[in-house]
């Protein structure tokens, strides 16, 4: 599961721009849009759908995926909606909600007010190691192009002009959009808040400790 764990990562710093949330700062170029991805490798396989509105103000990640190891099947229904720097993660079978600090809050927001909203995503996939290439896709019947980091374990993601990752590819996992849509936030549901959320204690927190690798190798201009 080691893989799908820095697949997720990786994914989710490459389109960070997305993940958090401040009353003064355009996080994001379009003010809303809706993506359904198809997720691949050989123990896991689903679909996802990413979904941001207000300037990427909010956002919600929906996910029905099946894992397959072994020979033992197992499902998840899982939804995360992330609102400044609270990530809220709920599991859509039982209904049980934790709520845990978003690692890369200030970060981005300083980032974003130091280099503007257009220069966010290529300096945050600068600083772990992504760079273009001249590979070009279409996808969804948008055109991406592809970014490769040699320091992410030859990741490579494949984003619009506007930042909007369409592919990414880790290890062997694919994910890959099959639906875009742009100035359209999805689902309205999809971003509500459970009630009476868990937080978990800080050394037991989801992806913690990659968190705080993935912060070391960066080093983001006017960062102390």
């Amino acid at each position: 599961m080691k893989a799908s764990r820095c697949l997720v990562l990786i994914f989710t710093v490459s389109i960070f721009t997305s993940n958090i949330w401040a009353s003064d700062v355009q996080l994001h170029v379009l003010e809303a849009y809706w993506v359904k991805y198809q997720q691949n490798s050989s123990i896991m396989t689903g679909e996802i759908i990413e979904q941001c509105k207000d300037w990427c103000n909010m956002r919600s990640e929906t996910k029905k995926i099946k894992i397959s190891v072994a020979g033992m099947t197992q499902s998840q229904n899982s939804r995360t909606v992330t609102i400044k720097d609270k990530i809220y993660n709920t599991d859509l079978d039982t209904g049980r909600t934790t709520v845990i600090s978003n690692p890369m809050y200030e970060l981005v927001v300083k980032t974003v007010k130091e280099k503007g909203v257009k220069n966010l995503s290529e300096t945050m996939l600068s600083s772990l190691g992504f760079q273009p290439t001249d590979n070009v896709r279409k996808i969804a019947g948008e055109t991406c192009r592809d970014y490769t980091s040699e320091q992410m374990m030859g990741a490579t993601n494949c984003f619009t002009d506007d930042g909007i990752a369409l592919r990414v590819e880790a290890d062997g996992m694919v994910k890959e959009a099959i639906e875009f849509k742009r100035d359209d936030p999805g689902d309205e549901a999809a971003y509500k808040i459970p009630k009476n959320p868990v937080q978990p204690t800080v050394n037991n927190q989801p992806g913690m400790e990659k968190y705080k690798e993935i912060m070391k190798k960066m080093k983001m201009p006017g960062r102390d």
